[in-house]
């Protein structure tokens, strides 16, 4: 096994652990009342998919900046 081999065998390692980190993390955001995003009256967490793409777009971009 040469450095490129092992290279490449700790990136996949890294993206695994990536991977699992993302899927156990828990996105099941509750209902308020209103909606997340807008904040407009809603019985879901968000209006639409439009509203939870959005609200999740801008979440993960402040989980990058920190």
């Amino acid at each position: 096994m040469d450095e490129f081999d092992q290279a490449s065998l700790l990136e996949e390692q890294y993206r695994n652990v990536a991977i699992k980190r993302i899927r156990d993390k828990d996105t099941n955001y509750k209902s308020v009342g209103f909606c997340l995003n807008c904040k407009l009256i809603s019985i879901k967490r968000f209006c639409d998919i439009d509203c939870r793409n959005d609200y999740e777009k801008r979440h993960h971009e402040n989980r990058l900046l920190i």
